[in-house]
């Protein structure tokens, strides 16, 4: 009997034995699948994060990206407007200032020439009558006012067509006036291939 109570004692030691080393193998295999999946989550995790950083990262690029090409666009198209404006308004100024100094400087000149043209005209001496048909002194323009800038040559044929000028001017007389039609007469037809 005690035997007997050693045997089963031992068999159920032997099977509680059995038992719990089944359960220890299926709480290693509970704890590796454990540590595998908290593996592949941390994993997952991370890959996410830094998938999430690139992403952050690439927001923040694009931005400053976007940000330096509005700024550059906004830059150039008000230099552009404002060149044009600026351009448009100092033309417009210029032509004014242009036209009020021009005027003043054409003012001045007038003046001048003017007072020059006044005095000469004080100093010229009374001209004498013209005699049309005597033998007196012929009266002919001062070559000073036709020989300004011009060569000798120049001034003697200016010279010798005024002579000839005053002469045909005593000696002739005003040409006849001629009857004007004012029907025109047809010109013939041009072939346009000529």
């Amino acid at each position: 009997m005690q035997l007997e109570t050693a045997e089963r004692e031992l068999r159920r030691v032997t099977g509680e034995l059995q038992r719990l080393t089944r359960q220890k193998d299926e709480a290693d295999n509970a704890a590796a699948k454990a540590r595998d999946l908290a593996r592949k989550w941390q994993s997952a995790l991370r890959d996410y994060q830094a998938h999430d950083e690139g992403r952050q990262e690439g927001i923040r690029l694009a931005l400053i990206r976007r940000y330096d090409d509005g700024r550059e666009d906004g830059w150039e198209e008000g230099r552009t407007e404002g060149w044009d404006a600026g351009r448009e308004e100092g033309f417009q100024e210029g032509r004014r200032t242009g036209f009020e100094e021009g005027r003043e400087i054409g003012r001045r000149e007038e003046r001048r020439y003017a007072a020059q043209l006044y005095d000469h005209w004080r100093d010229v001496p009374p001209p004498r009558p013209f005699d049309g048909g005597g033998g007196g002194e012929r009266v002919i323009p001062a070559m000073s006012l036709f020989s300004k800038g011009r060569s000798e040559r120049s001034q003697e044929r200016t010279r010798t067509w005024v002579e000839s000028m005053v002469d045909e001017s005593i000696h002739s007389h005003s040409p006849k006036a001629r009857q004007v039609w004012l029907r025109r007469t047809p010109e013939p037809f041009l072939d346009e291939r000529q």
